[in-house]
């Protein structure tokens, strides 16, 4: 992304973008566009496997709220347990939704 601060991004408070995104000041985008997006690209692409893992992560947590736990377990659907109804809920209806998306796309 050039020129842009991971702060001010949508979602930021929840998805950390430096762990999936590339970043470039627009000054030096400015100045030599090929060189900085050659050097961004050539900086990036032996992360390439743990960027998209990261991207996945960052859906997820978009999606249904699931954190990121070392230990495996399920964390919630964003501050509610999974065993309250009105969360499980919520969970079933963005999983059938994927699951439309994903046989109507895929």
């Amino acid at each position: 992304m050039i020129g842009v601060n991971a702060q001010s991004l949508p979602f930021a408070r929840q998805v950390d973008y430096t762990k999936f995104a590339g970043f470039a000041s627009r000054s030096s985008f400015l100045k030599d566009p090929v060189y900085t997006i050659e050097t961004l690209i050539h900086r990036l692409l032996p992360k390439f496997a743990a960027l998209q893992r990261a991207m996945m992560d960052a859906r997820q947590q978009l999606l249904y709220g699931v954190l990121n736990d070392p230990s495996g377990e399920y964390a919630g659907y964003g501050n509610r347990s999974i065993a309250e109804p009105q969360a499980t809920s919520e969970i079933a209806t963005l999983l059938l939704r994927e699951l439309a998306l994903s046989v109507a796309f895929g």
